[in-house]
C-alpha cells in the first residue's frame, strides 16, 4: 500500500523540528511527534492511507480536572465560534483537551495530486493546527487555573491581533 499521505504528515512534522515515531493500528498510521526540545504539547496524526484522510491534534500535556469543565467548554465554544480549519475539543471522560485539524482528499491520494500539491495541503493542515494551540494555549491554561474568566481569556488573545 502507498504511503503517500502518511510520508507527507511525517515531513510536515519534520519540518517543525519534531522527531516522529509511526505505529501502525489497523487500516490507520498514527504519527507521534515528539520535540526535540521544550515543548507545551504533543503532536499526533492520524492517517488513513486508503480513504485519504488525515487528522493532526495537538495534546495539552496535561489533563484538565473536571471542575473546571464548565468554563473550559465556555472557552472552547467561544474559541471554536467562526473558526476556519481547527477545532478545540475536550475529552469529558478523562480531560484531555486537544486541538483537531483534519484533511480528507476523498479517496487515496496516491496519483491523485502530484507531490508539491499534497505538501502544500498537508503542510497547510499541520500549520494551521500548531498555530492554532500557539495562539490559545495560554488561555486554556489560564481559565484551568481559574485566572480569568473564558471571555476574557479570549478577548485578550484576540485583541493581540
Amino acid at each position: 500500500m502507498s504511503t503517500v499521505l502518511t510520508d507527507a504528515v511525517a515531513a510536515a512534522f519534520t519540518r517543525r523540528g519534531l522527531e516522529v515515531e509511526s505505529e501502525a493500528s489497523g487500516d490507520d498510521t498514527h504519527l507521534i511527534g515528539h520535540a526535540v526540545e521544550d515543548a507545551s504539547w504533543v503532536v499526533v496524526g492520524v492517517v488513513n492511507e486508503s480513504e485519504g484522510r488525515a487528522q493532526v491534534y495537538s495534546v495539552l500535556p496535561i489533563d484538565l480536572p473536571e471542575d473546571t469543565f464548565p468554563a473550559i467548554t465556555e472557552l472552547l465554544a467561544r474559541i471554536n465560534f467562526g473558526m476556519l480549519g481547527p477545532c478545540f475539543e475536550l475529552d469529558v471522560s478523562d480531560g484531555e483537551c486537544r486541538c483537531r485539524t483534519s484533511l480528507d482528499l476523498g479517496g487515496p491520494a496516491d496519483g491523485a495530486f502530484d507531490t508539491a500539491q499534497l505538501d502544500r495541503i498537508v503542510e497547510s493542515m499541520v500549520g494551521l493546527n500548531g498555530q492554532a494551540m500557539d495562539t490559545y494555549l495560554d488561555a486554556i491554561l489560564d481559565v484551568a487555573r481559574g485566572a480569568t474568566t473564558p471571555a476574557d481569556a479570549v478577548a485578550a488573545v484576540e485583541d493581540e491581533d
